[in-house]
């Protein structure tokens, strides 16, 4: 499948809305304010960060390689699967983003802020984009 340049275009739109809503989530929780230029560039680097890895391939080898095995172990038709997987699809996105995003977060913040109050900040954050992912997908789908 080609990307064209509509397709880079939303992506880098969609990345943006992240950014600010992980940013003033954050923000909010950390210092009580909307937004704080440290937190603010932490979060654009940690996304940046992510968004990488996503896209050299390491989220798409994973999610084939799985996928594949789950459907020779319970052989399900790709049509009753579909559904399950973009959750199973959201889940290991989820899980790979809060690996990555933590330590970055933490590596940076923590001379400023309490280590556990980061990594709780950090999940919220990522849930409540996940959210805003999710419901973005279903309108799509």
């Amino acid at each position: 499948m080609m990307i064209g340049t509509m397709d880079v275009l939303i992506g880098f739109l969609v990345l943006l809305a992240i950014i600010i809503i992980e940013t003033v989530f954050l923000s909010k929780t950390l210092t009580d304010k909307w937004i704080k230029s440290k937190i603010f560039y932490t979060v654009l680097f940690s996304n940046l960060l992510s968004t990488l890895v996503d896209f050299l391939g390491l989220l798409s080898w994973l999610w084939d390689s799985i996928v594949s095995q789950i459907k020779i172990i319970f052989s399900l038709p790709q049509d009753f699967t579909s559904n399950y997987f973009v959750l199973g699809f959201f889940i290991i996105a989820f899980i790979l983003t809060l690996l990555l995003e933590i330590p970055f977060n933490l590596l940076f913040l923590k001379s400023d802020f309490a280590t556990r109050s980061i990594i709780i900040g950090t999940i919220n954050a990522n849930l409540i984009t996940y959210v805003f992912l999710a419901c973005l997908a279903a309108t799509i789908i």
